[in-house]
């Protein structure tokens, strides 16, 4: 009986001394990039440093995944699970963080892992595809960036030609300057990233590219991923830019070294600076189409005693019209066109009822509704459904778009939540 006893607090003892380290094993939390955000090897250098080092405990920092996105998002998430199976031991340990492509590179994994990842975040992920990807192809924002300069240039080729004897275009040449270096800004961040970068930049001819177009029956990659519910809880986070989100695009990425900056401890934004810009910019084309104007309706006043003031009121007017012009399509049309080069717009018909006398009858109306986004992906292709197992929510971050999800305030927050489990024990890290 002694002898049985004996074996029995051995095995014991041998059970806690040996299983008892993988039964403490903290969960780990990996960070995965998105689309040519892949930054240097230095720890300080990748983009979610600050979060990493803020939101998680030093047992819980895991590894930020450095993906090459000339790969396939499959390769890049065996990249991943092998990082996980070198770290990771027991089943259920790790948590993985993906942004924009890195959230489908997140969910690939999660398939594959064979159970190591525990749960998933995503965040700004084009989960069923990116239409932008679709608009570089058939050229929607070559057609954007020659219409905007076209159609400020118009207003300042108007503005040269037009006379004006009190020089009032030498006063408020500002204005033309003002407008031609934001926009010349606008397209040298937006445009240079999304058109040069991807687009000349070969990106269209990558994998990884053609993993998130949304055409599914070109795309194999998203095709398989949706094709059945996830095995793994996620929660995809979007974001949702409040206005003109390609102005705050462009401002952003002004400043994307400090908002990626491991420095940037308080999340500081820099959105509302392009906007400022912005604002300046109408404010100072509405003055010099004012001013043509004055000066065109002056001088068509005085044109019937004085016949040579006719060509002075013409030139002006054209040039008030211009700047009108110019205007317009700062305030209102290059806004619209980029929501359709993203995707996000939809057709709805309205139903008119119509009648004669006694005769009544309908038509259909179609309108074009433009939808929410966080200035690269729209809301609806970000979101999944609810309804697909075991756990599938989607989160909204008010006033944050796509650039700024390592760097804005309501991200933090948000992800705080996600950590102290409040939306599920499975994501916090030191559950």
């Amino acid at each position: 009986m002694f002898e049985s006893m004996r074996k029995f607090f051995t095995t014991v003892l041998f059970f806690i001394l040996v299983a008892s380290p993988l039964v403490a094993q903290d969960n780990l939390v990996y960070w995965v990039h998105g689309l040519n955000d892949n930054r240097s090897t230095l720890e300080k250098d990748q983009v979610w440093y600050v979060y990493k080092y803020t939101l998680t405990k030093t047992d819980n920092r895991g590894t930020s995944i450095q993906w090459e996105s000339t790969s396939s998002l499959a390769t890049a998430a065996d990249t991943l699970n092998a990082y996980i199976s070198r770290e990771v031991s027991n089943p259920g340990k790790a948590i993985v963080f993906g942004h924009s492509a890195g959230g489908l590179v997140a969910r690939q994994a999660a398939k594959t892992s064979g159970g190591k990842i525990r749960a998933v975040i995503t965040a700004g992920t084009p989960n069923s595809g990116a239409p932008i990807i679709t608009s570089l192809k058939n050229g929607s924002i070559d057609k954007l960036a020659v219409k905007g300069l076209t159609t400020i240039g118009a207003a300042i080729s108007a503005s040269l030609i037009a006379y004006d004897g009190s020089n009032i275009l030498r006063k408020a040449f500002s204005a033309i300057l003002g407008a031609e270096t934001f926009f010349m800004t606008l397209l040298g961040d937006v445009f240079g990233v999304v058109y040069i970068d991807i687009n000349k930049g070969h990106y269209l001819r990558k994998q990884s590219v053609k993993d998130m177009d949304p055409d599914l029956s070109k795309n194999s990659f998203l095709a398989g991923l949706n094709a059945s519910a996830p095995t793994t809880p996620i929660i995809n986070i979007y974001g949702n830019e409040d206005e003109k989100q390609l102005v705050r695009l462009s401002g952003t990425l002004r400043h994307k070294s400090e908002v990626d900056s491991y420095l940037n401890v308080r999340d500081s934004t820099f959105d509302d600076e392009a906007m400022s810009v912005y604002n300046n910019v109408i404010a100072n084309c509405a003055e010099y189409k004012a001013k043509h104007q004055e000066i065109a309706n002056m001088t068509q006043t005085c044109s019937q005693l004085l016949p040579k003031l006719s060509l002075t009121a013409a030139t002006n007017s054209v040039a008030a019209n211009a700047w009108s012009s110019a205007i317009r399509y700062l305030q209102y049309d290059i806004h619209d066109e980029w929501d359709n080069i993203i995707g996000a717009t939809h057709t709805e018909s309205i139903q008119e009822w119509h009648q004669f006398l006694f005769i009544r009858w309908f038509t259909f109306k179609y309108v074009t509704v433009y939808e929410d986004s966080d200035g690269f992906i729209p809301n609806r292709r970000s979101m999944m459904k609810e309804s697909l197992g075991p756990k599938t929510l989607n989160r909204e971050v008010r006033g944050v778009n796509h650039l700024e999800m390592n760097s804005h305030p309501n991200m933090r927050k948000m992800l705080n939540r996600i950590y102290r489990g409040e939306l599920g024990d499975e994501f916090n890290p030191e559950h």
